[in-house]
C-alpha cells in the first residue's frame, strides 16, 4: 500500500473518531452494551495498540506500547479494573495522530508490503521501483 492511501485513511479515521470520542467520561468509556461487544476503552486502546505498531514500521516506538500491548492486544478481554483512563487514551490518540502524519507526509509514494496478514509489523518501507 501506497503511504499516500494510509495518510488518507488515517486523516479520515481521525475525523470521525474525534467526533464520536468528544464529551465522554472515564467511566461511560467503561461501558459495554447489554447485547454484547466492546466498550469504547476497549476499541480506542485497541486502535492505539496497532498505531503502536504502525510507528514501529518507521522506528518510532512509543513507550506505552508494551502497556498497551497486554490491555488491548486481539487476544486480550475488555477489563474495566485495569483498562488504562479513557482521557490518557484520547490525548495518546492525538498523539499518534500526529506522528503518523508527519511520517506519511515524509514518506509520501513508499510502497509497504506485507508478507501476511497476522505477522506484523508488516515489512521496513521500500521505495518503489528499487
Amino acid at each position: 500500500m501506497i503511504t499516500k492511501h494510509l495518510l488518507s485513511f488515517y486523516k479520515r479515521n481521525h475525523f470521525v473518531l474525534q467526533g464520536n470520542l468528544s464529551g465522554i467520561s472515564h467511566k461511560e468509556s467503561l461501558h459495554t452494551h447489554e447485547s454484547g461487544g466492546s466498550s469504547i476503552n476497549w476499541v480506542l486502546g485497541h486502535i492505539l495498540h496497532y498505531r503502536c505498531i504502525a510507528l514501529s514500521i518507521f522506528e518510532n516506538e512509543m513507550p506505552q506500547a508494551e502497556q498497551l500491548k497486554a490491555l488491548y492486544d486481539f487476544d486480550t478481554k475488555p477489563n474495566s479494573d485495569t483498562n488504562m483512563h479513557f482521557d490518557e487514551l484520547v490525548a495518546l490518540y492525538e498523539e499518534t495522530q500526529k506522528l503518523l502524519e508527519e511520517i506519511l507526509e515524509k514518506h509520501k509514494g513508499i510502497c509497504l508490503r506485507r508478507t501476511s496478514w497476522y505477522s506484523l509489523p508488516i515489512t521496513k518501507p521500500s521505495t518503489v521501483g528499487r
